[in-house]
């Protein structure tokens, strides 16, 4: 991390203001889903769910997503894999790209989760082999659900053992994939004390071999699990989601340090961060905590998480059913209390920082905190990257950006003009600005004079 002051010509009575940079540039920016914006489907999907989500491609492009996430757990792909084809053909010719998800820990609060795997997933063989053929139809990445926390799959894997077949380009075979990742001694090793962690494994080399780009996600349910960093490190998913937003304090202090911690996990190791601010279990669970984001004002608050989260280097993971009204929902909590209006903003919202995103390059951008500010206390969260400020008023007051920073939208103005008043955030509000253009400055000497100065 590096810190920048203001001028030092200032004097003592003036504010110093300060920038730490906590996340530099990516070096190699071009792979799509560095910077992605993804639609997360929810729900365990069949023939008449993914019928209606391939009429619909063009919504979700408008919307702005890069790509979308599907279950298809009630689709057998040996019968019915057209379908899937399908859609993902649909998207493709929309410019979105599917990411297909195979099994996971736990599914949606209003579903009854009793294991890792739902109706025709099955098992870990069956896993693999529906990776092979969604693969051949052009999906461009396998996403693996939320993680089960550590206890519940030593208790899953005591009861239900997986014992992985022979693995017929492994290291022990003698034999293997020229050009394929191979799983060293260590990391067999890691498989046979956690067969979680040896399935990712196996799906990597089938998406090496299958669909070379593709990649693999999953959703930690609890980053700070001893597992975190085991699964972080080990296992190389493309996208690790976490907890980081989805349960913060709504205090400036504790976002900077949660996605500091972050950024800080991830960069060391070359990862590129995912990140998540809304979820079901934000929506419908009583916050025990009284200083957690969704106690409070829970609506106007998860609009302006949204919009930092869209800030910030890295992917970003936003619900499908905030975007449109899928009709397989009806009847579910998380459906009942989302309305028309709220859906309709979600989806305005996102269209506009994600073009925002993609021009400025914030996804790929750096990123610096920004204190001392005059206008804004400690209590408000700024920050600074690719020529965007980012300002988060967590504070039980409303604060006013200068005018100088021209506003390019806001969690409560999409589309700012002259005649609103963008400038002004309330409480549980969120701004992105321009930073104001240099003017240029009348030398204090000519070409000549400075010539003579440095002996020229």
């Amino acid at each position: 991390m590096s810190t920048i002051t203001s001028d030092s010509n200032q004097t003592s009575d003036e504010p110093i203001v300060t920038s730490l940079l906590v996340h530099k540039p990516l070096r190699y920016p071009a792979a799509w889903w560095k910077s992605a914006v993804i639609a997360d489907v929810p729900g365990l999907l069949g023939v008449d769910e993914l019928n209606w989500l391939s009429a619909q491609s063009l919504e979700f492009a408008k919307a702005g997503c890069d790509a979308l996430i599907v279950r298809p757990a009630r689709l057998n792909l040996d019968e019915q894999g057209q379908v899937l084809a399908d859609l993902i053909k649909h998207y493709r010719r929309a410019g979105t790209k599917v990411i297909v998800r195979l099994c996971g820990g736990l599914s949606e609060i209003d579903l009854d989760p009793h294991g890792t795997f739902y109706d025709e997933e099955r098992d870990q063989a069956t896993t693999l082999k529906r990776a092979e053929q969604v693969f051949s139809m052009g999906a461009a990445g396998l996403d693996l659900g939320l993680l089960p926390p550590s206890h519940v799959l030593d208790e899953h894997n005591q009861h239900h053992p997986w014992q992985p077949a022979e693995d017929s380009d492994s290291e022990e075979s003698g034999t293997s994939d020229e050009g394929a990742p191979q799983l060293s001694p260590r990391e067999l090793q890691c498989g046979r004390d956690d067969p979680f962690a040896l399935l990712v494994r196996k799906l990597h080399k089938v998406a090496y071999n299958h669909s070379p780009g593709a990649i693999i996600s999953a959703f930690a349910v609890d980053s700070n699990e001893p597992t975190f960093d085991r699964h972080l490190e080990y296992c190389l998913y493309h996208h690790l989601r976490d907890d980081t937003l989805l349960e913060s304090p709504w205090e400036a202090q504790a976002l900077r340090d949660r996605i500091g911690l972050a950024l800080t996990r991830r960069d060391r190791l070359g990862h590129v961060a995912a990140w998540r601010a809304s979820s079901s279990f934000t929506e419908l669970t009583y916050a025990s905590d009284p200083t957690a984001w969704f106690a409070q004002n829970a609506p106007v608050r998860r609009r302006a998480l949204t919009l930092l989260s869209l800030s910030l280097p890295g992917a970003v993971y936003i619900r499908a059913s905030r975007l449109l009204k899928l009709p397989w929902l009806e009847g579910l909590r998380t459906y009942a209390i989302m309305s028309e209006e709220d859906r309709r903003f979600a989806r305005n919202a996102t269209t506009r920082a994600s073009l925002l995103r993609k021009s400025r390059s914030l996804g790929v951008g750096s990123l610096a905190w920004v204190s001392g500010l005059d206008w804004a206390g400690p209590e408000v969260f700024v920050q600074a990257g690719a020529n965007t400020l980012t300002v988060l008023n967590t504070s039980d007051h409303p604060i006013e950006v200068p005018d100088s920073y021209l506003p390019l939208m806001t969690s409560r103005e999409i589309n700012p003009t002259e005649d609103d008043d963008s400038h002004l955030l309330n409480p549980d509000e969120c701004g992105w600005y321009a930073f104001p253009e240099a003017k240029p400055v009348q030398a204090k000497y000519s070409d000549e004079e400075l010539r003579k100065i440095f002996r020229l």
